[in-house]
């Protein structure tokens, strides 16, 4: 019996081993025997020698039961199909998934529990005890040997040696062997039947299992240092044959006894080589194959080898050396994709004849970039030499590059016209200091900064330069970068020019007298024996009517003269600017005391006596001159000026042509001033203003002829507003021109009003101010308003004072003029109060004229109803109506009468009344009569 059990274990083992064997060369693919192609099959067919194993194993120490076989052949059948299927996915999973190590182990699981079931087939019966502990324990080992069959197949491919092949085979052989006799022990020991636990003890049984299961331990830790240490070669082969050509012409001499070991070094090897003679390839390698996308067929094709290296021959051809050093060739993907490889060849024989051994390695990302730096290089090359700014390399003293705009800017037709100097040669003032603390400076900064050089042609130019360390073949040096901005510098200094000072004039504007205001104040405080410091504010008196008769061009000849005058009137400490408009500003500082403060204010003043030339004529001009001393007045230059300003106005209120000293009292009176500006543009916003009407009447026939409109100011918060107080802010701020409007406007709707109500309308004289009248536009502007509202123009009389009349007197004429081809008739209102009307009238092609209250007043004097009559006369000389105006007694309307004045104006007949009263004077519509005409 003993002879028969030693000898079943033999033949177990053997046919165990052998079949292990065969499965391990089945599931590499190097059977000679099944070869055949069929997919998948050497994972099919391994598994299937494996569960081969298992069942020849039980069998060959069990035997064929036939009393057993029937009721257990369907499972039994079942598990051989079922660990087959396991093992054939198992392969297929471990060899092409990623997540090996899971794989790994759940295979391990499944298969450990079918082979332990293998065991129990047809031994189980009821009477078994449920001893769990010792199943547990069957089914532990047949894991832990599944483990084993498992992770030494799947190793041993890595490493496709036959002596590791063999030893794989025997340990799985072992392992499987061991499992079966733990299952039957572990029968045994659950089986009263067979015989006591001590018995087997006795019998050796228990020691046999602990011996099978010590051996499948010792074949694990075998494996595992088996594997290491093909491990530990296999990947220092592959170290030294990356690294170094030599290694690999040693290592290939003493792999020359085995060409199996040497083929499969070759063929596992990462690095891509292949075997040819001449252009014919005779064989690639398995990285080959991937690199460049080809399969072995494909690649193996006549003269494939030209397909692969178009320049191979090139490069090769006439090299009859057993080794060739290393060489570039590109080569072509099966997609058509190029790329780079450093190739080296080596002699060898193959199949009995002279070859060449060739190994590359891919340098694409390498030789891209190199193409790529190279490239980059000259495009650099490109832009220095294209580049609008100045480039320029400098080492130890001399200058070692320099680009084309940089010899431009330098003055340099050629670059190496630079070259030949040092760079101190460049630097203003030949001082090599500059540069070299410049350097200092900028290693640590790394800023712009500016620098005047000298050309070659000794000009000098302002260069903006960053200069920043750099190495020049092998060595420390500086790269400057720079362009010159000369211009720039030049159009900053104008724009600089500009901002602080008058366009018009040349004169420093508000700012510049500011900021010298402050140096002054400044000074000021480092005194011991503080001066006067005056600060005046000088403002052209109606100017803005002399600009708006004589054109903008005139005005800026004025403004020109004035400024000349002024510049040249200036003594030492005194300063002059433009402050805007016809507004100028004048400081004087290191006045000892008031009395040289009245001298220079007096100064200024006879700035303005002598007539100024302006295109061919002479004007008159005066000025209104405010004054603010520091530090009586103000601390700081805005105040100053204010107060200044302040005071300016004071003298224009006084009547323009003087000047005035700053007083606190000002501050109500500029205040008062301010409020009243803002009110009377409310007013006009809101249509505050109401229009009040004076009958002028026909001394003859006591009958209303005409009407002057007049313009009253009932304020809510001031009450009723005087217009002597309103009318000339008005004219000031040039709110008179929509005033002006305004009223006309007001006075033909009015007169529409009268007409609908059957009366019969006499025409309204409205005033015009000297701005209005002396605009260009204002004839067109009057008969856009009659032809909006719709009235005739002999409805409308515009009534002008004297002193507007001879302001521009060609202009006035010709205004005129246009009045009377549109039908409106005019006024010459406050006759006799100018210097000068006498030597215009006869020019003026006026309707009327309007003698001034002022002479009404005096006809109780003998030297007053001279002047009247004397006018009276001259009216009646030139065809012209007279008007009295302010007629307040019966005397004077009698005088008049009897001189043969036409129409008379005054208390005496009406006061100026609303429009609803004055309807009553107005006679019935169509019923005119005498003295109705105007």
């Amino acid at each position: 019996m003993v002879f028969i059990a030693i000898f079943k274990t033999i033949v177990g083992l053997v046919g165990s081993f052998a079949l292990a064997y065969f499965s391990l060369l089945v599931l590499r693919g190097k059977d000679q025997i099944l070869s055949f192609k069929i997919p998948y099959f050497r994972y099919i067919g391994s598994a299937f020698l494996v569960d081969l194993i298992v069942w020849f194993i039980r069998y060959m120490n069990d035997g064929l039961n036939t009393q057993q076989l029937a009721e257990p052949i369907v499972s039994e059948v079942f598990l051989f199909l079922w660990i087959w299927v396991v093992l054939s996915l198992s392969y297929y999973a471990l060899l092409n998934e990623k997540n090996k190590r899971f794989w790994l182990l759940w295979i391990t699981f499944v298969l450990g529990t079918s082979l332990d079931f293998v065991q129990f087939i047809g031994i189980l019966h009821p009477g078994i005890p449920d001893e769990w502990p010792i199943l547990f324990f069957s089914w532990a080992t047949s894991v832990v040997s599944s483990f084993v069959i498992i992770w030494l197949t799947f190793n041993s491919l890595q490493f496709p040696d036959r002596r590791l092949t063999i030893s794989t085979a025997l340990i799985i052989a072992i392992s499987l062997s061991g499992q079966r006799m733990n299952s039957l022990s572990s029968l045994y020991f659950l089986d009263p039947e067979r015989g006591s636990l001590s018995a087997h003890l006795q019998n050796g049984l228990f020691a046999t299992t602990i011996g099978f299961d010590v051996t499948i331990i010792l074949g694990l830790i075998i494996g595992l240092r088996i594997f290491r240490q093909y491990n530990q070669r296999y990947t220092h082969t592959i170290s030294h044959l990356r690294t170094t050509q030599t290694l690999l012409t040693d290592t290939l001499d003493r792999l020359k006894d085995s060409e199996d070991r040497y083929r499969t070094l070759v063929e596992q090897s990462p690095i891509p080589m292949f075997v040819h003679r001449d252009t014919k390839m005779l064989y690639v390698n398995i990285a080959f194959k991937s690199l460049m996308g080809f399969t072995a067929l494909e690649a193996l094709d006549t003269d494939s080898l030209l397909t692969f290296f178009p320049d191979f021959i090139k490069e090769f051809q006439g090299r009859e050396a057993q080794q060739v050093d290393a060489v570039v060739l590109s080569y072509i993907t099966k997609t058509g994709q190029r790329g780079f490889a450093e190739i080296t060849g080596l002699t060898v024989r193959f199949l009995g004849e002279d070859a060449k051994l060739a190994a590359l390695i891919d340098i694409t990302k390498e030789r891209l970039a190199e193409l790529r730096l190279q490239e980059n290089e000259r495009k650099y090359q490109e832009l220095l030499e294209s580049s609008p700014i100045g480039m320029l390399i400098y080492q130890k003293g001399k200058i070692r590059y320099v680009n084309p705009t940089a010899a431009k800017i330098l003055g340099a037709i050629e670059p190496n016209e630079i070259l030949q100097h040092n760079i101190s040669f460049f630097i203003k003032d030949n001082d090599p200091q500059i540069l070299q603390s410049l350097f200092q400076r900028q290693q640590a900064l790394q800023q712009t900064f500016e620098i005047k050089a000298r050309r070659l042609d000794d000009k000098i130019v302002d260069l903006e330069l960053l200069v920043y360390p750099t190495r020049y073949e092998d060595d420390i040096a500086f790269q400057l970068v720079f362009q010159d901005i000369s211009d720039r510098k030049r159009t900053a200094d104008v724009i600089r020019y500009m901002a602080f000072h008058d366009n018009l004039t040349g004169l420093p504007n508000r700012s510049m007298i500011k900021d010298r205001m402050h140096q002054t104040l400044s000074w000021y405080e480092t005194l011991t024996e503080k001066p006067k410091i005056a600060i005046a504010f000088i403002d052209l008196d109606r100017f803005k009517n002399l600009n708006d008769s004589l054109g903008h061009s005139a005005g800026d000849e004025v403004i020109k003269a004035v400024s000349e005058r002024l510049s040249v009137s200036l003594m030492q400490n005194e300063f002059v600017s433009r402050l805007g408009g016809d507004e100028f500003g004048l400081l004087s500082a290191n006045l000892k005391d008031m009395d040289e403060i009245v001298h220079f204010a007096e100064r200024l003043m006879r700035v303005f006596a002598a007539p100024f030339q302006v295109l061919g004529g002479s004007f008159y001009l005066s000025a209104s001159i405010g004054l603010s001393v520091y530090p009586d007045h103000g601390t700081d230059e805005e105040t100053l000026l204010q107060n200044a300003d302040m005071a300016m106005y004071a003298a224009k209120a006084e009547g323009k042509a003087r000047y005035q000293l700053y007083t606190p009292t000002l501050d109500d009176q500029y205040k008062y001033r301010n409020e009243l500006e803002q009110a009377l543009r409310s007013a006009l916003s809101n249509n505050e203003f109401e229009i009040f009407y004076q009958p002028v009447v026909d001394i003859a026939t006591n009958k209303i002829v005409s009407a002057e409109a007049l313009i009253r100011w009932p304020s809510k918060e001031r009450g009723m507003v005087s217009p002597s107080e309103f009318i000339p802010l008005a004219e000031e701020t040039g709110l008179i021109i929509e005033i002006g409007a305004w009223v006309t406007r007001k006075v033909a709707e009015q007169i529409v009003v009268w007409q609908n109500q059957g009366h019969y309308a006499v025409p309204i004289a409205v005033n015009a101010s000297l701005l209005e009248f002396q605009g260009i536009d204002y004839v067109d502007r009057l008969k856009a308003i009659l032809d909006d509202v719709g009235i005739s123009p002999q409805l409308i009389q515009v009534e002008i004072t004297e002193r507007t009349m001879i302001a521009d007197i060609d202009h006035t004429i010709a205004t005129i003029n246009r009045l009377h081809r549109i039908g409106v008739k005019t006024s010459m209102d406050d006759f006799g109060v100018g210097y000068s009307s006498l030597s215009y009238l006869r020019r003026l092609p006026v309707d009327k004229l309007k003698i001034d209250r002022s002479f009404i007043e005096d006809l109780t004097l003998v030297d007053g109803q001279a002047i009247v009559y004397a006018i009276l006369v001259l009216a009646s000389t030139l065809g012209l109506t007279v008007v009295a105006e302010g007629i307040e007694h019966e005397e004077e309307l009698e005088y008049l009468k009897e001189n043969g004045c036409h129409q008379a104006q005054g208390y005496l007949l009406a006061k100026p009344m609303p429009a609803l009263q004055i309807a009553s004077w107005l006679p019935i519509q169509n019923k005119p009569t005498k003295g109705d005409e105007v």
